[in-house]
């Protein structure tokens, strides 16, 4: 799977100010929003967008510091992995009231 990051993400993920890493699921690409401070956020009211997590709740001590193309795939690949998770949890205890 090719995913495209755009340019100008990486920078503005490591730069001075707060930034949210997206992932559009659709067109397999990632971005960066930046902001002028921690009380700013973007909302998508699109299901193939998703705000992506730089951090994992099995791995407390991954904290990146500064990212690389690499990091960010990974990133990209984690939080895929989370939502899969998350999907198959929600159907099984769905199965489960069901019943």
């Amino acid at each position: 799977m090719k995913i495209v990051i755009e340019n100008g993400t990486i920078q503005k993920i490591n730069g001075q100010n707060p930034a949210t890493l997206f992932y559009d699921k659709k067109e397999k690409k990632v971005w960066a929003n930046v902001y002028a401070s921690e009380n700013e956020w973007t909302e998508y009211h699109d299901e193939n967008i998703m705000a992506l997590t730089l951090s994992h709740p099995y791995m407390p001590d991954f904290e990146p510091t500064k990212l690389t193309r690499k990091s960010i795939l990974e990133i990209v690949k984690m939080n895929l992995e989370m939502l899969e998770i998350e999907h198959q949890h929600d159907a099984e205890c769905g199965a489960y009231y069901n019943n």
